[in-house]
């Protein structure tokens, strides 16, 4: 079963970030911790469940939120798909399928993990986006056609981050198993050719003979 405590596990989701959903006229947000408990919950930017104990459930935030703020009882809120990670801008469930298939070796491509690649991409995109906006802002600044450098940070997104750690380990393995391969062939070949001469040496022995 994934939690969210396996997305921080996995580097999908850092301590600290942010997530968010709407209600009707309801914005709420909260923090998640190294260990995947929720905490800092806000409603309307108003802080609320001060009094009670930090929620290690997704979907108990969300009820909790829209029974006892939102007054309203709700037996079909799907929280993973309506729960977006606001540092990548991405809902909960992406990123769960996004673990699901980079994180836990599955061989079989589905249409799951194709989608998780393309919410992947859009994320990319949109971050590189950002990145040559700022460029291009701090090359307007200096040649004076900005009266400011760039306020804004652009932070890489989490699921970025372990993608490409992803496919660091991916390369690295790849290129160890190669290179075994390619000693083992290496090896096998001599031995075949030191045999080979043996043969021939004790063959000419026994012509001689």
């Amino acid at each position: 079963m994934i939690t969210l405590h396996s997305l921080v596990q996995s580097k999908l989701v850092h301590a600290s970030d942010h997530l968010s959903f709407v209600y009707k006229t309801f914005s709420f947000t909260c923090q998640i911790d190294s260990i995947g408990v929720l905490y800092n919950f806000k409603a309307n930017n108003q802080r609320i469940f001060i009094e009670r104990l930090p929620f290690d459930s997704l979907s108990t935030w969300a009820d909790a939120c829209i029974q006892d703020i939102a007054r309203e009882y709700v037996t079909r809120f799907s929280s993973w798909k309506r729960v977006k990670h606001q540092e990548s801008g991405l809902c909960l469930n992406i990123l769960r399928q996004m673990h699901s298939q980079f994180a836990i070796s599955k061989p079989p491509i589905t249409a799951n993990s194709l989608h998780s690649v393309r919410q992947y991409l859009s994320v990319l995109s949109r971050y590189c986006g950002e990145l040559e906006d700022c460029i291009q802002h701090w090359e307007q600044y200096q040649v004076g056609a900005e009266k400011r450098p760039p306020e804004s940070l652009h932070c890489k997104p989490p699921c970025l981050d372990f993608i490409l750690a992803a496919q660091e380990r991916y390369a690295s393995d790849k290129a160890m198993v190669e290179d075994h391969f390619r000693a083992t062939v290496s090896n096998d070949a001599g031995q075949v050719q030191s045999g080979s001469r043996g043969v021939k040496f004790e063959g000419s022995i026994e012509g001689q003979r």
